[in-house]
């Protein structure tokens, strides 16, 4: 029979080495070997947004965005989330960057699409336009269009996204 105690500290099973007392626990590090995944091992970035912090996978950030490409760097893959200050966002609400996220890392639901009121529409079209997501600005597009029916209203929102990647072009 193999000797063991329980450690008082972490309550696991510890068998007691004879040869040299040294206890092995079943919390002791393993190593891991292995290739990391090129299509499922992601990098975390941390973004700061109205005094919130969210950690998220970067890949969707820098794939689909020149904006966060420039910010966070290549798509290649290594730990550059590390001890990293968070990436400060000023240009969206944490209302809004939650929306945004609900679009790139659906979660809770098991449907196949996903359900955006108009005014959630118009903050993923507003912040993908800021951000240079051209596909979500597209699909935000798609969306929207059925939903504005007054002609001024459609006027009145081109403008105002045009004014804010104007802006957005301007600072970078």
């Amino acid at each position: 029979m193999i000797p063991t105690k329980t450690d008082c500290t972490t309550q696991a099973p510890t068998v007691v080495d004879e040869q040299d007392s040294k206890p092995m626990t079943a919390l002791t590090d393993v190593a891991i070997e292995g290739e990391r995944d090129e299509t499922y091992y992601w990098d975390t970035v941390k973004f700061l947004v109205e005094g919130h912090i969210f950690k998220v996978p970067r890949y969707q950030f820098v794939i689909g965005s020149t904006y966060f490409t420039e910010k966070l760097g290549s798509t290649e893959l290594g730990d550059h989330e590390s001890i990293a200050a968070p990436v400060t966002l000023e240009e969206a609400t944490a209302s809004q960057f939650r929306v945004f996220l609900k679009l790139l890392f659906p979660i809770h639901t098991t449907s196949t699409t996903l359900s955006f009121t108009k005014d959630e529409w118009l903050v993923i079209l507003e912040l993908s336009t800021l951000w240079h997501f051209h596909g979500f600005r597209k699909l935000a597009k798609e969306h929207l269009e059925p939903q504005l029916d007054d002609p001024i209203e459609q006027i009145i929102l081109g403008q105002g996204v045009s004014a804010k990647r104007r802006a957005s072009e301007l600072a970078t």
